[in-house]
């Protein structure tokens, strides 16, 4: 019924029953109070040495797998079965110990991951024609430096070539994202005009005629109540101009969207005046929508109100 190697600290009584090991649990006893004061595994080790404290297993040598099985294992505390070695107080600064390493991780892991996500600019933003995955950041080192290069996240998979686009420097693709926010500096007004609303007045004409339209089909709906006949077909025809005016609605809707992002890029470029010679990365997920790496090798800028410009 019981395990035939009970936990160190632990012997089995006249009954068979574990009972606590006058030498060893001092130990157990010692280990959990060194834990609770925050002295860490290696230091907690470094005393078993001095003290020359064999393992369960009789071995000299104490490792912190050994150590952190012993403040996790929960019948230190006691149960129906072992006796407690351990006190509650001792146990509640533990427990604060871990709650305080834990919440430093946590902090750690975000500052990390946000100075991961400010060092790696590109990230998520390259996007492969070939297949259509992502490309991520991978390092090539030599005997004198080390090269930091994007390639399609899919180029192995299952331990086979799978996606046949070429590999990038990180250096290229930034220099190719310098020149393409100088031209597009420069060129602005003429990449904005390209994509202007001044289709916009002719959807609200469409809209206007639409509305027309529909205001004499529920007309003709209303004199045909009699009529069953003419009454389904001009219920028809509403459903149908509805259906046309939502689709110029949402066009227009797409228009104000343009004019907001178009407004937010101008501002963003303006903000240097000079020819811009370094890259910003927090500028570059500002403004790019995102870059694929084309069929033909090529890099296609999308920037956020829709301007693309190609670059080799």
């Amino acid at each position: 019924m019981f395990c035939k190697n009970l936990p160190f600290g632990y012997t089995r009584g006249n009954n068979g029953l574990p009972v606590i090991d006058e030498e060893k649990g001092v130990y157990i006893k010692k280990i959990f109070e060194m834990a609770s004061e925050g002295i860490s595994e290696s230091g907690i080790i470094s005393w078993l040495n001095q003290e020359s404290v064999k393992t369960a297993t009789n071995k000299s040598k104490w490792g912190r797998g050994v150590i952190y099985s012993i403040l996790e294992n929960k019948k230190y505390a006691g149960d129906e079965i072992f006796p407690a070695i351990v006190s509650n107080e001792t146990l509640e600064k533990l427990n604060k110990i871990k709650r305080e390493k834990y919440i430093r991780y946590k902090k750690n892991s975000i500052a990390n991951c946000t100075e991961q996500r400010a060092n790696y600019s590109l990230s998520g933003k390259v996007i492969c024609e070939v297949c259509g995955g992502t490309f991520t950041r991978k390092n090539r080192k030599t005997k004198t430096a080390i090269f930091h290069l994007w390639r399609c996240r899919n180029y192995i998979k299952g331990g086979k070539v799978y996606c046949r686009s070429i590999e990038i420097e990180e250096s290229e693709l930034e220099q190719k994202f310098i020149e393409v926010l100088n031209q597009l500096k420069k060129n602005f007004d003429t990449y904005a005009k390209d994509m202007s609303n001044s289709f916009k007045p002719a959807i609200n004409e469409k809209i206007t005629e639409l509305d027309k339209e529909l205001q004499i089909m529920l007309d003709d709906f209303q004199k045909a109540q009699r009529n069953q006949g003419d009454v389904l077909e001009a219920k028809e025809k509403i459903h149908e101009l509805l259906k046309n005016r939502t689709k110029e609605i949402w066009k227009a809707s797409a228009i104000d969207d343009f004019e907001y992002l178009n407004e937010k890029l101008k501002k963003e470029l303006m903000t240097y005046e000079k020819k811009q010679l370094e890259f910003d990365g927090q500028l570059f997920r500002r403004v790019v929508k995102q870059v694929t790496f084309t069929k033909q090798n090529t890099l296609l800028f999308q920037f956020i109100n829709g301007i693309e410009i190609e670059k080799k």
